[in-house]
């Protein structure tokens, strides 16, 4: 084998060095960029949570005034407009799922407090969201 050979050879592949180098600068902006991603998914899943729970206060609403209802807990939990019922319906078929939580279900996933003349309603939070708005309606 001459000398020419084996400087063929050797020059056809990476080094060592420049294949950790390539590593380490992989793993420095992963450590940059992580953490970034991190906090735009949890103020992504965050928004679409208060989003989720705004349409559910505006279906609440359309259907207390559709029902002529002046307790929005009959509205709530009557035959015309009820969770499994006009409610998701109006909301396109299902209640909307909560991203925080990964449900959707109302008393659970999404906090609904009622009174004669108000209703409240919050989406559950956990650790991958932030704090959520609270919609009140009033009558």
């Amino acid at each position: 084998m001459s000398l020419r050979t084996l400087r063929r050879n050797r020059s056809a592949g990476f080094t060592l060095v420049e294949l950790l180098v390539v590593v380490l600068i992989l793993q420095i902006l992963a450590v940059v960029a992580l953490p970034a991603y991190l906090t735009a998914a949890k103020e992504a899943r965050t928004k679409t949570a208060n989003s989720n729970a705004r349409a559910i206060a505006s279906t609440v609403k359309a259907n207390w005034m559709r029902l002529g209802a002046t307790n929005y807990t009959s509205v709530i939990t009557s035959t015309g407009s009820d969770v499994t019922g006009n409610l998701a319906k109006d909301l396109g078929g299902s209640i909307p799922s909560n991203p925080c939580t990964g449900g959707k279900v109302l008393g659970t996933d999404y906090t609904i407090t009622s009174a004669t003349t108000t209703c409240t309603i919050k989406a559950v939070t956990s650790g991958s969201c932030n704090a959520t708005t609270t919609f009140t309606l009033s009558g």
